[in-house]
């Protein structure tokens, strides 16, 4: 349904993301993206949740992650978000944003 109705811009999220009372949902996903091959990527991840646009508009949405969405989360007054990237694989290219953990500093891990 998300690659038929989803708008050229449009962001999808899919909540429950790493749920595992949902276990299915990961990889319910991804299964349909890589078997698929729809016009869809993955571009940020949370614990919960996964937000998913149209190709043509991943390098839009991952810079405005990893150039806005710190701002945006201190703004909102959460002082400790971090971007979490490990590996930048040319088919799976999403940005994990999620809080420090105890003893963190900085505000990205896997520079």
């Amino acid at each position: 349904m998300c690659n038929e109705l989803l708008s050229p811009g449009g962001i999808a999220v899919f909540d429950d993301y790493t749920n595992l009372n949902y276990s299915q949902v990961l990889p319910a996903i991804y299964k349909y993206i890589y078997t698929t091959n729809p016009d869809l990527a993955v571009f940020m991840v949370t614990d919960i949740k996964a937000y998913v646009c149209r190709k043509k508009y991943l390098n839009y949405y991952l810079s405005f992650v990893l150039q806005g969405a710190l701002p945006s989360m201190a703004a909102r007054g959460i002082e400790d978000a971090m971007i979490s990237r490990t590996d930048w694989d040319r088919e799976y290219r999403a940005i994990y944003l999620r809080t420090r953990s105890a003893g963190e500093t900085g505000s990205h891990y896997g520079e």
